[in-house]
């Protein structure tokens, strides 16, 4: 029994070496040193808050307007009553988006090594609720990019939160689990939207959000402050989401900021080429272009690396 505790214990303190990756010939583009695109900024996004009107969960105007600052929010299906400007927070409702929402904080991967995660979810969550996201961050399914988002079919996805309250108690202090922020943090989309933006009215920001929710990336856990956009011939800007034409001569810009980060380059859904640097791709011929951006810890050997997680994907981009 001490036998078995004993490796218990030791897996709970070495799970966060695993996952290991290999990834081959992973390239440096030198010089490749680019600012981000002009006359457009990134706003974050969280989709799909469940409330008590939408979901069973325990979640109130009050919890969303006291536990979010400085995001927009997307509701689905939720009182019109919801709608409004709280501070620096926006919550808009929706009833249909022109996006394919995928992904959930409730949707989590099997294993030992997720099991034992979970696990210590549970054990830290009482005294360090960062850290215990942290290791819920690790057991999000995230394949389900590959089975529930088609490109030749879909527009565009977005990354659904579900996020929800459980169980709430409210006395002096109000004690709700599991925590808002920590969920809110898990899953987050990041949008393309123009610089005048800040300048518009409660309602034109709505229809700006909507006319550019394909031109977007959702983001797990971290917040890197990567860049995905094209230039075209005649100087045109275009994000991931668009579609864009082989004659005009697009370039595709990925600008990476520091940290130990790779980035697969997938086209037409399989992987073409990683790279640990900002880069420029100049498309050949038609297909589609999206990225992933994994984050790691050590590399080891061989093209091993340690602690492996995709921390980004990206909306496609369209060459026609």
């Amino acid at each position: 029994m001490l036998l078995i505790l004993l490796i218990f214990i030791l897996l709970l303190y070495f799970e966060d070496v695993f996952p290991l990756s290999r990834f081959s010939d992973v390239l440096s583009q030198q010089h490749a040193d680019f600012k981000s695109p002009e006359n457009y900024k990134k706003i974050e996004l969280i989709y799909d808050i469940k409330t008590e009107y939408n979901g069973n969960s325990l979640v109130t105007l009050k919890d969303l307007t006291e536990n979010i600052e400085n995001k927009f929010i997307l509701l689905e299906n939720n009182p019109l009553f919801f709608q409004g400007k709280y501070k620096d927070t926006y919550i808009y409702v929706a009833k249909n988006i022109p996006c394919v929402p995928i992904f959930s904080v409730n949707q989590t991967n099997g294993g030992l090594f997720n099991f034992l995660r979970k696990i210590k979810f549970h054990i830290v969550y009482p005294f360090d609720k960062n850290y215990a996201f942290y290791e819920k961050f690790k057991t999000l399914k995230r394949d389900s990019f590959f089975s529930q988002f088609n490109p030749l079919v879909d527009k565009c996805f977005i990354g659904d939160s579900n996020a929800f309250i459980k169980i709430k108690k409210v006395s002096s202090d109000v004690f709700a689990y599991p925590n808002l922020k920590g969920q809110i943090k898990l899953i987050k989309n990041y949008v393309y939207v123009p610089k005048d933006f800040d300048n518009k009215t409660f309602n034109e920001k709505r229809n700006v959000i909507f006319e550019n929710l394909g031109r977007s990336y959702t983001s797990f856990y971290y917040s890197p402050d990567f860049d995905f956009y094209i230039k075209t011939k005649d100087n045109r800007t275009l994000f991931i989401g668009d579609n864009v034409k082989l004659e005009d001569n697009p370039l595709i810009y990925v600008k990476k900021p520091e940290g130990k980060f790779i980035i697969a380059v997938y086209k037409n859904g399989e992987v073409e080429k990683y790279y640990n640097s900002s880069f420029i791709l100049g498309p050949e011929n038609i297909g589609y272009y999206f990225f992933i951006v994994y984050k790691y810890d050590a590399k080891i050997f061989g093209g091993i690396y340690t602690s492996v997680e995709p921390v980004i994907i990206t909306n496609p981009i369209f060459i026609q």
